[in-house]
């Protein structure tokens, strides 16, 4: 995506910049609301290393920063798939380069027989 934008023509790329504004906008009010019902003295981002928890952890970093909140991204490996030490190596590679401290959680245990893997690693 670098550079995407420069490529776009000037009315795209501000629309995208207008949007990703309005996005973090959103993003801070709903995590004030939410902060200040639970009085939260620190923020934890529940981090996979997709697109999409890629892009909270930056809103949350940025969020944090302004709020004068510590930090923290937390990976869970339920050591499901042969790659997870991949991926948690990857999301601790991400949130060192966006300057967010890191916690790796593995677990332990399994699902028990027949039941829905999806729902034990909630």
């Amino acid at each position: 995506c670098r550079g995407a934008a420069r490529a776009l023509p000037r009315s795209a790329s501000t629309s995208i910049a207008e949007a990703a504004r309005g996005l973090a906008e959103r993003c801070a009010a709903r995590l004030t609301a939410l902060l200040a019902t639970a009085g939260a003295r620190r923020l934890v981002v529940g981090f996979s290393g997709g697109a999409d928890s890629t892009l909270l952890l930056a809103l949350a970093r940025d969020y944090a920063a302004r709020a004068g909140l510590p930090l923290l991204a937390v990976h869970v490996d339920h050591r499901l798939h042969p790659d997870s030490g991949a991926w948690a190596a990857h999301c601790a590679a991400q949130a060192r380069h966006v300057g967010v401290p890191f916690e790796l959680l593995t677990v332990a245990a399994a699902p028990p027989a027949g039941a829905s893997v999806e729902a034990w690693a909630r």
